[in-house]
């Protein structure tokens, strides 16, 4: 929502691109699984911008597992001395019972290295 002029009257711009928005995610991605064994994640996503492996987790068993990370990320985990890991349930999706991200400190920051859900 935006404000006119400065004045208290919203202007609903989600709502005015909201059904485009949505046919254009029917185009591009697949659809939304509705179950855990319907979870088919295409072979253009098992790899990250610089085609490097980024699906490196894809367990088949009824308690799906799935986790990216690349492989230079987890060199940086290996070489790390400090971890960071945050599991939440409260913004995991509807399927997935928990996220789970493991951060990793270089000399200048924290990283992500790890996105999972399960």
């Amino acid at each position: 929502m935006r404000r006119e002029n400065g004045t208290a009257a919203l202007i609903s711009v989600f709502e005015t691109w909201k059904s485009t928005l949505y046919f254009i995610r029917l185009i591009i991605l697949p659809p939304t699984p509705i179950s855990l064994p319907s979870i088919k994640i295409p072979d253009d996503m098992h790899y990250n911008n610089t085609q490097q492996e980024f699906l490196f987790c894809n367990s088949a068993t009824s308690h799906k597992i799935i986790a990216f990370a690349s492989e230079q990320a987890l060199k940086l985990l290996s070489k790390s001395q400090h971890w960071n890991d945050d599991e939440t349930f409260r913004t995991s999706t509807v399927l997935f019972s928990q996220s789970y991200h493991i951060h990793a400190r270089d000399e200048f920051s924290m990283k992500p290295i790890v996105d999972s859900c399960c």
